[in-house]
């Protein structure tokens, strides 16, 4: 449910590119996304659908011969914030058999921020969480799981003077 709920969410409030719906079978394959290493946009959105921040993020991405895993690498910062202040690492796996991506965002004074997910054909999306409740807790006590997308950053999209910063 949660899955299903997150991936909708995502739709609903994502800014282009935005996945197109499918509904999701066991049958189904996940989706590929084309993994190139660069600068990727990962938008965080509350329970209602505000965005609360975007945040530019420098990815590699390393498959190891043998492993069921692509190894995820980063940096990063926000996109309204001074690079300084608010850098960041995140690191992470990608399962390519079954399309989910598990990764985490470390900054110095705030606690590890969670990101569980899975690929479309641009990225991925999700819900994400500090590190120190599940989704469900979060949402007994009246707060909903919050949800995120990640794709590839293309620069010459934004050269129409389209705002990202939301």
């Amino acid at each position: 449910i949660v899955r299903e709920a997150s991936r909708l969410l995502a739709i609903l409030w994502a800014e282009d590119p935005c996945p197109e719906p499918v509904i999701l079978t066991p049958t189904n394959a996940p989706a590929k996304p084309k993994l190139s290493p660069g600068m990727w946009l990962l938008q965080e959105f509350s329970s209602r659908g505000e965005s609360l921040r975007v945040l530019e993020v420098q990815l590699k991405f390393e498959e190891h011969v043998g492993s069921n895993a692509i190894e995820v690498d980063g940096n990063g910062h926000e996109l309204q914030a001074s690079y300084a202040e608010d850098a960041f690492q995140i690191t992470g796996c990608i399962n390519p058999l079954t399309g989910e991506w598990s990764l985490q965002r470390r900054l110095r004074q705030v606690p590890t921020v969670i990101y569980e997910g899975y690929s479309d054909r641009d990225g991925a999306w999700g819900v994400y969480r500090g590190d120190r409740r599940p989704h469900f807790e979060s949402t007994l006590r009246g707060q909903q799981p919050r949800v995120f997308r990640l794709w590839l950053h293309n620069k010459e999209e934004d050269s129409d003077g389209e705002d990202l910063s939301c």
